[in-house]
């Protein structure tokens, strides 16, 4: 019964998906927008960053890239408030506008509370919007073209972009990196490098070396970086081999431990560390996104699940390992950054995309012995910290075996079951 309920839902939401894509497909072909004839030379650009953290550390190379093929226009952003971070001490942008009623996701992202900032945005006639390729749903072309510039430069993916006078091809086997580098190469720039940037200065690297003093922290002992928290439930491990791992790396490598995060994740980091045996300092809420950037760029590893502040470690320069469900396409959020590894499995059920999972079997797979060895790998490793990023593709356990047998429909109708919050 579970695995038909699992077919069915599947079922159900790719027709969903695909009678969208041929509403918008079938509407494009009747209004699409038209680029003006004059060259693109904008002395002024509004980037769209409505989206998440990870996604705006993803955007930095384009940003850059944009800044180097338009050095004298003026680039502000529409932005998040968690983009809003990333970009805060950038030299790149002039203004940031922040969207503070724009929650990324289905639920989240309306446009009518929005409004006044968006007249707000149109009096200032910007001759030109862009939008990444996270941001592919209507709803972000319509808020460009709500603006009012005349050209508006983003990817048309399932038709949902015909309201783009620009419309950038979109490659599959490309990573977003990259993918979001097309914008630049079609406005007629060469991008240089792929390299990931969160700016932070000296005052940031002062604050956070006074909270890791505060925290109890040896200068002697190297520090290793652990954001156990993820947007998603789905993404998330558990606290108990978080709480093993964290033991190990410290008594091993004579590290300080030091957990990251935000506000919110603050009770379940509280969780972890009350089921270790090692002491270990927590910055949940305490840093801002630059302060993160400069505490991992101190560090000797960092290790995290798949959200922003491992694009952050990236960034930074850190060498990382990634505790990653198979919820999600790995290859998608490639990057140029060393000393990387991304530790998953591929159960039948991989590419489920959902939010919530009651079994979360991609995560049980990955034990602990296993992830302490990888971050062992970098941290006594030189070769391997400058090594180019890689997969751990880790087998299923024999233990998981009758999971497994279930396939694909049985283990998406077991997701929907009522799920651990973490």
């Amino acid at each position: 019964m579970n695995g038909v309920r699992g077919w069915l839902v599947g079922l159900t939401h790719a027709i969903a998906q695909r009678a969208k894509t041929l509403l918008f497909t079938a509407v494009g072909a009747v209004f699409r927008a038209r680029a003006p004839n004059a060259p693109l030379e904008p002395g002024s650009i509004l980037v769209l960053q409505l989206q998440q953290l990870g996604d705006s550390v993803i955007f930095t190379p384009t940003l850059r890239a944009l800044r180097e093929r338009f050095p004298l226009a003026r680039i502000d952003l529409l932005a998040t408030p968690a983009a809003a971070q990333v970009y805060k001490k950038s030299s790149f942008v002039n203004q940031i506008h922040v969207a503070r009623t724009w929650l990324p996701g289905n639920k989240g992202a309306r446009i009518r509370p929005m409004l006044p900032l968006i007249r707000t945005l149109r009096a200032v006639r910007y001759d030109c919007t862009i939008t990444d390729i996270t941001e592919q749903a209507f709803r972000y072309s319509l808020v460009a073209w709500l603006i009012g510039s005349p050209v508006r430069v983003g990817f048309d993916i399932g038709g949902r972009g015909f309201l783009h006078t620009v419309r950038v091809p979109f490659r599959a086997d490309a990573d977003w990196v990259d993918a979001n580098l097309d914008i630049v190469r079609i406005v007629g720039g060469s991008p240089r490098s792929s390299r990931e940037e969160v700016a932070f200065d000296a005052a940031d690297s002062e604050r956070v070396r006074a909270l890791l003093v505060d925290g109890g922290h040896d200068s002697a002992q190297r520090v290793v970086v652990l954001h156990t928290g993820a947007n998603w439930q789905s993404r998330t491990w558990y606290h108990d081999r978080w709480a093993s791992l964290a033991d190990a790396l410290g008594t091993r490598h004579e590290a300080t431990i030091v957990f990251a995060g935000s506000q919110g994740e603050s009770e379940y980091i509280e969780r972890i560390r009350a089921a270790m045996t090692r002491p270990s300092i927590s910055l949940a809420g305490v840093t801002d996104i630059p302060q993160l950037a400069a505490l991992c760029s101190m560090a000797g590893l960092f290790v995290g699940t798949d959200s922003g502040p491992r694009q952050i470690a990236r960034a930074s320069g850190c060498p990382h390992v990634v505790i990653m469900s198979s919820q999600d396409d790995t290859d998608r959020w490639a990057g140029w950054g060393k000393g990387e590894i991304v530790m998953r499995s591929f159960p039948p059920c991989s590419g489920c995309y959902l939010a919530h999972c009651a079994h979360k079997i991609c995560m049980d797979a990955l034990e602990a012995e296993r992830v302490l060895a990888r971050c062992s790998e970098l941290l006594g490793d030189p070769a391997a910290r400058a090594a180019r990023p890689r997969q751990d593709h880790v087998p299923i356990p024999a233990r998981l075996g009758p999971m497994v047998a279930r396939g694909k429909a049985g283990l998406r109708a077991l997701a929907h079951a009522p799920a651990d919050p973490v």
